[in-house]
């Protein structure tokens, strides 16, 4: 184990040199695409590499995503280079690579669904209003059906922390801490995928479709295979004052029967179906969605009968970004609704079943010269019917406050960001026996260079009294 660290921590100094000495030469700006025997080929990609040191108090300490914590050092990287090549104007073929010590199960689903951990190959056709995708392909659709994580239902928070969720442990493509890839609203997926796009006076409309079959390995069986199939028809109209769209979609998700004979996860079979809508007046932008959800379960025996449940949801939100002199400010409100009986596979992680309630976020930002600086505000407070290993129904609030800002000092940016999260649980009706979840983070960062990011993050974690202290080093680089 000695000898594995040493070996990483050399070659974080032998990136960290190349970087800063020929990054910009090789990756930057400047570098363009290059041509191998005629055909245009280009690289990208990132690594990341971090050291961390957690401090622990308590029986089960938790991060800052639910999952459980020990004490003592860790060192991991994620090197995720890309390769494309055009052998014509319409015709794209790229892989995605990695290489990483972090463990498959964290990676696996957070974002990506490969089959294979090393390499995700992908062809991309784009004929006139036609486009193909065959491979490897990154997907959201919305917050209630196809997404990895929405920051806005989560409080803001540093270092892609984004305020945590209450426990993600367990739910495909979970979060953790460890995981190097960033947080956002795309999954990635392995199949085909089918995508028109034609005008129509003023109106563009829109048709999407793919098929997916993204494998998972437990500790009981080699492989779990899943077929994942969606549909999606919508239209946009754009114009200088007023925007709309409307789309209609629905997907079917089910386990091959034959593909495991005993697994830590139940058979699934799933249907899901939703429409939403939405328009922009300026700066003013209301959207809506209903979806619906019809689930089976199998028992991990395969044997047993399947267990049937639906349910249905609705999401509404208004926002509005207002400029006003230097600085922009930003309104977010929602409402949102989850009956018990619906549970998407692939909805945004934070979007718990049994949820009902409001949350609503307040931001803004401001430039002045090269100084930089933004703060943020969020609330939110539920009644969540369902939680694991109780009937009871409880009422949680969540508050949330993100302060920052930049400097830009010559070719060098700093900037630093301090937050902080407060979840307060307890049953309806109850005064006592209240339940907390705290996170609070400071970072600073340095951008050296263009393309590189060298990070320091201090986060403190408190769940009913256990107690995590996270110190971390990072290097971040795009290329």
């Amino acid at each position: 184990m000695f000898a594995r660290t040493r070996l990483f921590a050399v070659l974080i100094l032998f990136v960290l040199s190349f970087s800063l000495l020929f990054g910009q030469e090789i990756f930057g700006e400047n570098a363009g695409g290059k041509e191998v025997l005629g055909v245009p080929i280009s690289f990208g990609g990132f690594y990341r590499i971090r050291y961390y040191y957690t401090s622990t108090q308590g029986v089960s300490p938790a991060g800052p995503y639910g999952e459980p914590l020990v004490e003592g050092g860790k060192l991991s990287f994620l090197l995720k280079p890309q390769v494309e090549i055009m052998p014509s104007e319409n015709i794209t073929i790229g892989a995605y690579f990695r290489l990483t010590n972090i463990d498959r199960s964290i990676i696996w689903g957070s974002p990506d669904y490969f089959t294979n951990i090393l390499v995700s190959p992908y062809l991309r056709i784009d004929y006139g209003p036609l486009g193909v995708d065959m491979g490897y392909f990154r997907e959201h659709m919305t917050e209630l059906t196809v997404m990895r994580w929405d920051k806005d239902d989560n409080p803001p928070g540093a270092g892609g922390v984004e305020g945590g969720c209450r426990s993600c442990v367990g739910l495909p493509g979970e979060m953790s801490f460890e995981n190097l890839e960033e947080i956002d609203k795309d999954i990635g997926l392995e199949g085909l995928r089918i995508d028109v796009s034609v005008p129509v006076k003023s109106v563009e409309l829109d048709f999407k479709s793919f098929y997916a079959r993204p494998t998972k390995q437990d500790e009981l069986c080699d492989v779990l295979t899943r077929h994942f199939i969606c549909g999606e028809l919508g239209g946009n109209y754009e114009s200088d004052v007023f925007s709309g769209w409307a789309r209609v979609r629905m997907m079917n998700i089910q386990d091959e029967q034959g593909s495991c004979a005993f697994s830590l996860n139940p058979m699934l079979w799933q249907n899901v179906a939703s429409g939403d809508f939405g328009f922009s007046v300026y700066w003013v932008k209301l959207q809506a969605e209903r979806a619906w959800c019809r689930t089976k379960h199998r028992p991990v025996d395969r044997i047993g009968a399947w267990k049937v449940h639906e349910g249905r949801a609705l999401l509404v939100r208004l926002t509005a970004e207002p400029q006003v002199g230097p600085v922009l400010l930003g309104l977010d409100l929602a409402k949102l609704s989850l009956e018990s009986g619906y549970d998407a596979e692939y909805r945004a992680q934070s979007y718990y079943s049994g949820e009902d309630g409001i949350r609503a976020t307040v931001k803004g930002e401001a430039k002045f010269g090269k100084l930089d600086l933004n703060s943020a505000f969020f609330y939110k407070d539920v009644e969540n019917a369902v939680k694991p290993l109780s009937a009871d129904t409880l009422n949680i609030r969540t508050l949330g406050v993100n302060i920052g800002g930049g400097l830009e000092i010559g070719n060098v940016y700093i900037s630093g960001s301090v937050s902080g999260s407060r979840e307060k649980s307890k049953k309806v009706g109850d005064v006592d026996d209240e339940q907390k979840r705290d996170i609070y983070v400071l970072e600073l960062s340095v951008k050296p260079v263009t393309m590189m990011t060298i990070s320091f993050n201090v986060m403190y974690t408190e769940t009913d009294g256990n107690i995590a202290r996270i110190f971390s080093l990072m290097t971040s680089v795009d290329f």
